[in-house]
């Protein structure tokens, strides 16, 4: 976490200037279980009857706050973002839940 932190401090002002969202943690979170999901693909699988089925996709789930409380949406497709890309997901799940 020492290194996300220092990644913030010093592209923190530079991301937001260029994406229009802060540089968060969740996005550090998100991307490294997307990454870990990639090399382990038997953990993204899902049992349909006698089948392990492997899904070619990673789909996360990250909590938002909304005014009534934390809204868990689904954040699709992890595995084609950049940390833009997911911070700017996040943003826009947290304004669809407000």
């Amino acid at each position: 976490m020492f290194a996300a932190s220092e990644c913030r401090k010093e592209l923190g002002e530079d991301f937001l200037k260029k994406y229009g969202v802060k540089l968060g943690f969740m996005s550090f979170f998100v991307r490294a279980a997307t990454m870990a999901l990639q090399e382990f693909p038997i953990v993204n699988s899902v049992i349909d009857g006698n089948e392990i089925v492997r899904r070619n996709f990673i789909d996360m789930s990250v909590a938002v706050a909304t005014p009534t409380g934390l809204l868990v949406p689904v954040l699709r497709n992890c595995q084609n973002m950049k940390f833009h890309d997911i911070e700017l997901g996040i943003a826009e799940l947290g304004k669809k839940g407000k």
